[in-house]
């Protein structure tokens, strides 16, 4: 790995950390998000005779590197450090920090994403020992939408328009196929009402989403939930992915750009309130 780019990336996160470290609200440092699993699924299609030095080059960055940086300027915050996550905890450490299942629901945290199943059921879920991240996609209101366009031709589901603002690849489709299990989809020939009703439609989707994976959670987070046969339970958390939406665009936010609640924020709210922090 070229060492001109680990000093920038250690400048960059001496930078940052110098920045952001007086936040009360930052009470945990990931040095990185889905690498660990990105390696052990492969997603970046690594040939196999290369495999050894991306983990070579994964524990030079991220822990001789960034977590030096971090604990560096850190020092003395107690403040929690994980390497990556989803992670296995002490059992990545033990695996030389590229476990062979960083999303084992027996250690650590786990991040799920579910786009083809009901997301309504909650045996669509597993039950980890925490869910760092989880979310599902759902539509800004009309109003939203108006703030960038009054074309009725963009405000259509589907739309070119629409397309370039979804930037994340087969959603178009697959939030029909999600909204289709446990709701009827609009029928109607004013394109602008069905584009209404699939917001509507959405945000419900998202809504009783955000509450099964909350629901799934919370049943399982005492430790005499611990399933005997599989150890799985003793759930000990969830956060989803994510709060408040940075343009208006169909994304997983349940808080929009202008700052109106979507549905979904409605069932949060309440229920998150209902977890004690320790």
């Amino acid at each position: 790995m070229d060492e001109s780019f680990l000093m920038l990336a250690r400048n960059e996160v001496l930078y940052q950390m110098k920045r952001l470290q007086s936040h009360p609200s930052l009470v945990m440092i990931s040095a990185n998000n889905e690498i660990e699993v990105a390696l052990a699924q492969n997603w970046f299609k690594i040939p196999a005779d290369r495999m050894d030095k991306a983990k070579h080059d994964y524990r030079k960055l991220y822990l001789d590197v960034i977590m030096k940086a971090i604990q560096e300027v850190d020092k003395g915050n107690n403040r929690l450090f994980v390497v990556s996550s989803p992670s296995n905890g002490l059992e990545s450490v033990n695996e030389n920090y590229t476990a062979r299942n960083p999303q084992d629901p027996l250690y650590g945290d786990v991040h799920f994403y579910e786009y083809t199943n009901d997301t309504w059921d909650p045996n669509t879920y597993p039950i980890p020992r925490f869910m760092s991240e989880t979310g599902l996609q759902s539509l800004p209101s009309l109003d939203s939408w108006y703030q960038v366009t009054h074309n009725i031709s963009d405000l259509q589901y589907g739309s070119a328009f629409y397309q370039h603002r979804e930037h994340s690849p087969n959603k178009i489709n697959d939030l029909l196929n999600q909204i289709k299990s446990n709701l009827p989809l609009p029928m109607t020939s004013n394109p602008l009402q069905e584009f209404v009703h699939m917001i509507y439609l959405s945000q419900i989707n998202q809504a009783m989403t955000l509450k099964s994976i909350n629901d799934v959670c919370r049943i399982h987070s005492s430790i005499d939930m611990i399933d005997p046969k599989t150890s799985e339970g003793h759930t000990m958390g969830f956060m989803y992915w994510q709060i408040n939406d940075i343009w208006q665009a169909p994304t997983w936010a349940t808080i929009e750009y202008g700052l109106k609640w979507k549905m979904g924020h409605y069932y949060v709210q309440p229920e998150v309130s209902l977890w004690n922090l320790k």
